[in-house]
């Protein structure tokens, strides 16, 4: 599994928050956050913004291709 920390862009403190939110896993927040409705959910528990989400899955999935 890759580590949240390791994504760019991903700062401690998100990090922290994505893992109260129950994501542990760069694949973890690309099954809970793959739709529009699993971000605006994740949003919802973790108080991250739905478009910075976004972007972070954007990010996640170029690191998973680059492996």
């Amino acid at each position: 599994m890759s580590d949240l920390a390791d994504l760019e862009g991903m700062d401690q403190k998100l990090a922290e928050k994505l893992m109260a939110g129950g994501i542990q896993s760069i694949q973890g927040l690309l099954r809970e956050c793959g739709t529009s409705a699993g971000r605006l959910s994740v949003g919802l528990r973790t108080g991250i913004r739905k478009d910075r989400l976004s972007s972070l899955v954007k990010r996640a999935k170029g690191r998973l291709g680059t492996q």
